[in-house]
């Protein structure tokens, strides 16, 4: 292979020996890539050619931009491009090689010579893919690793020429910019004239993405359109719009034993209020039913509610909004309710405290003349409440978002008898309920 201008190598030379002598390398596209590749055949031996001889059959193809458009058909030892047809069908009437072109030139007068792709005036014309979106792509978000599986991502070529091995295909925030590259997928297998490859991505980090929608541009490695095509602007019409992405969060729900109730899985989801959870893996302590957007929960028989204490159920559930799903976890988490406890019963200072201590929880004591009606106890945010009148109580603890209510429980003084000066000694009990 010799350099143009100066007939230097451009390769290292290969021995391909032939006890004919006749064979000579031809040009044609043999992969049907859109470019030329060079066929050469022949033995490997020198010096003496006692048979039998190994052959071998060798293509060189560019290292790197394609080479130009070739014809794929090579007929015979005298070959001229106008002698065959595409088809290996040979013409009834010869296109007489002579003919001169709009451009001036006879690209056809020529011998031994492939020919290239020629427009109407003669010159050269290289053909190409031409990438399209094609189909409707569909969304699924899973709540475990933040990840947004794209499927259906499908790519028809409607140019003149195969495709590469291989199609890179970037994502965008909004719109194609490097400042707002994402990620760069490089998808296998090379498309086919006329052909339509579907692919599945995997994007993960959506949450910490801060963007309208997702830009989704074929051919593009990040910087430009690697691969030459006929049209570049039908690369960047598939696009996801954040709104139609059901993303919902997993949520948590804490109920009591015994207690049933419903979540609204709905409630932290992003963009789309108008979807319907569905449930995908039900739970094992409880049954979970679909109720509107609701998720509604319910403990099973009475066994479970003797024996409860602190567990936790899962239910997996799934949100959709036409093709675009999401899939989450509503972990639920079945608690003993607490109730206030009475120290001293009798004593100088009898005090109230509730009976189980939850990590970081606030505390707030509420208190009522009758058990219907109550108010806030000023001040009073620990866990030990002191107490010196008959009433009644409760204290609602605040954790992780969730708000737990005690049992009301009725303090009475029964007795109250003086010590000495202000000190006092009471006689109490107290009643849940």
């Amino acid at each position: 292979m010799l350099n143009g201008n100066d007939g230097s190598d451009m390769i290292t030379p290969e021995v391909c020996s032939s006890q004919t002598g006749m064979e000579y390398p031809i040009v044609v596209d043999f992969n049907n890539d859109g470019a030329a590749e060079i066929i050469a055949v022949g033995g490997s031996a020198t010096g003496t050619f006692t048979p039998p001889l190994p052959g071998k059959l060798q293509a060189y193809s560019s290292a790197g931009a394609k080479w130009a458009p070739a014809r794929k058909v090579w007929n015979q030892y005298s070959y001229n491009a106008v002698n065959v047809n595409e088809d290996l069908t040979i013409p009834r009437h010869l296109f007489n090689p002579a003919t001169v072109f709009p451009n001036g030139e006879r690209p056809y007068n020529n011998f031994l010579q492939q020919q290239t792709t020629l427009n109407t005036d003669g010159d050269p014309l290289w053909l190409t893919p031409d990438f399209v979106f094609t189909g409707t792509m569909n969304t699924h978000y899973y709540t475990a690793g933040d990840s947004l599986v794209i499927s259906n991502l499908c790519v028809e070529n409607t140019g003149d020429a195969r495709g590469n091995d291989s199609l890179q295909i970037a994502i965008y925030r909004n719109v194609r910019a490097p400042a707002n590259l994402i990620r760069v997928y490089k998808l296998p297998a090379a498309i086919e004239i006329g052909a339509t490859r579907c692919y599945t991505i995997k994007l993960t980090g959506i949450l910490s993405i801060s963007a309208a929608t997702l830009h989704i541009e074929l051919n593009d490695d990040g910087r430009r359109h690697p691969q030459p095509e006929c049209d570049t602007l039908s690369n960047n019409n598939g696009s996801i719009a954040f709104s139609s992405i059901p993303i919902a969060r997993n949520d948590r729900l804490s109920l009591f034993a015994c207690e049933s109730k419903a979540a609204n899985v709905l409630a932290n989801d992003l963009n789309v209020a108008s979807a319907t959870p569905i449930i995908i893996k039900n739970g094992a302590l409880g049954t979970a039913t679909v109720s509107g957007q609701n998720i509604a929960y319910s403990t099973t028989g009475v066994s479970a509610c003797e024996t409860l204490g602190n567990r936790r159920d899962t239910i997996v559930y799934r949100v959709c909004s036409g093709s675009n799903c999401s899939d989450a976890q509503l972990a639920i988490y079945m608690l003993r309710r607490p109730s206030v406890k009475l120290h001293d019963s009798c004593s100088r200072r009898p005090y109230l405290t509730v009976n189980y201590q939850y990590l970081a929880a606030t505390y707030q004591w509420y208190t009522s003349p009758d058990g219907s009606t109550w108010a806030p106890v000023s001040g009073a945010t620990g866990l030990k409440h002191y107490v010196n009148e008959s009433a009644w109580y409760k204290v609602e603890i605040s954790y992780d978002g969730e708000v737990i209510e005690t049992q009301k429980a009725h303090f009475v003084v029964h007795r109250k008898s003086r010590m000495q000066g202000n000190l006092w000694w009471y006689t109490t009990s107290l009643s849940d309920y």
